[in-house]
């Protein structure tokens, strides 16, 4: 077990300043708080690769919350890991707590267990450095990706420049293949009566998810605060599939949509006090219907579906 040690280097001056002088962030970068490194990094891709690419270390005198994350990022049973990831949140001293998502984005991104409003922190960050490097590639109008549609690099920056905007709330994000991602709209707080995650069917890849913002926003909004929507797409949604073939192309989404449930209900418990009267309705479309049905099978944990 590690021996947590309070010194100045916890604060979050301390760590601003420790992580200048490691490199990972720029002098320059000396907002008081966390927002301002944020705007920094999607101001500047480079800026945000680096803090990409930084990983929590267990041997860290004096920088509490990370040795908290590193501890728990140590488990391999992903189950447990969640359970500690949630765990080591807790613990960490509230203003350091706000600091890891900035300097270990690549680590908090898609980590369960850890607060979405700190996911989606990590992920502004993540898809800057992945605007970036889309940007610098050249261009390739003949490739496809995993679901057989064209890679348009111009549609990528195009979307991901939208992502970026205020207001985005990206839970889970992936350029691997067609795109992975996991969007919330609305926000679970006290409010909060009804969670419906929807998983969108054949032909929707990460691009195309915009077509769903304006609808969703709009439910959303007319459910006055009371209804959260989650766009869930952790997996590749084929362009064109049988019905013979759905279900075995949905075996390798569903496994991750059961896991899904479980990290809403935490992010309730944590910051919606009547959260066990909380419904949640899983709704699929298409090849999402097929991802549903065999994630049901498995031990889907939701009230409606």
């Amino acid at each position: 077990m590690i021996q947590y040690e309070e010194t100045p280097v916890s604060s979050p001056a301390g760590l601003l300043a420790h992580y200048i002088e490691q490199g990972v962030l720029p002098p320059a970068a000396t907002p008081e708080y966390p927002e301002g490194v944020v705007a920094m990094a999607v101001a500047d891709p480079a800026m945000a690769a680096r803090l990409e690419q930084a990983y929590p270390a267990r041997d860290a005198p004096g920088r509490l919350a990370e040795q908290l994350l590193a501890e728990a990022l140590d488990e391999f049973d992903p189950r447990i890991r969640a359970e500690r990831v949630r765990c080591a949140f807790r613990r960490m001293p509230p203003d350091s707590a706000e600091w890891m998502p900035v300097v270990f984005a690549g680590a908090v991104g898609n980590l369960r267990g850890a607060p979405f409003r700190h996911r989606v922190t990590a992920n502004r960050i993540r898809i800057s450095a992945e605007l970036g490097r889309e940007r610098a590639r050249p261009a390739r109008p003949n490739v496809t990706d995993a679901s057989h549609r064209p890679a348009d690099g111009q549609a990528r920056i195009r979307h991901y420049v939208a992502l970026l905007r205020e207001g985005r709330q990206v839970i889970l994000f992936s350029p691997e293949g067609a795109g992975r991602l996991i969007e919330l709209y609305g926000r679970l707080g006290p409010d909060t009566r009804n969670v419906a995650v929807v998983v969108p069917g054949t032909g929707t890849g990460m691009g195309r998810c915009e077509e769903l913002k304006e609808p969703i926003a709009g439910l959303v909004a007319a459910a006055g605060g009371n209804l959260a929507i989650v766009v869930w797409m952790d997996g590749d949604l084929p362009g064109a599939i049988s019905a013979g073939s759905a279900a075995r192309a949905a075996a390798a989404p569903a496994p991750r949509l059961v896991a899904f449930i479980p990290d809403v209900r935490q992010e309730l418990e944590d910051t919606t006090p009547r959260h066990a009267d909380v419904k949640i309705t899983v709704a699929g479309h298409s090849y999402g219907g097929a991802v549903i049905g065999t994630a049901e099978r498995l031990g889907l944990d939701a009230n409606r579906i």
